[in-house]
């Protein structure tokens, strides 16, 4: 399910395939369990304190009233956070929990 609604927000096909194709070919940490759907992570995003999940998945958890970080309960907005690829990875590899 969780796949299904989060390739029609970014219009990929949900699948994952084993190609390596799509949203996951610039996947610096393909292996990463997203904490919330505890599936591997597409487009994994890291927040300001080194917290990281699919993009899709903040965009839901910090959607409504007074968005916060599920993990610190600071107020965060998915803004704020950043999409790791294979060309930043390396800037933000030491800050991931």
């Amino acid at each position: 399910r969780y796949r299904a609604r989060a390739a029609a927000r970014d219009g990929s096909d949900g699948e994952d395939g084993g190609g390596g194709g799509g949203d996951n070919a610039d996947n610096p940490v393909p292996h990463l369990i997203d904490p919330i759907t505890l599936e591997p992570a597409r487009r994994p995003a890291i927040s300001p304190w080194g917290h990281v999940m699919g993009l899709a998945t903040w965009k839901a958890v910090l959607a409504g009233g007074e968005p916060r970080c599920p993990f610190t309960k600071q107020p965060l907005s998915w803004e704020q956070c950043t999409v790791l690829t294979h060309a930043n990875i390396d800037r933000f590899r030491d800050r991931i929990k």
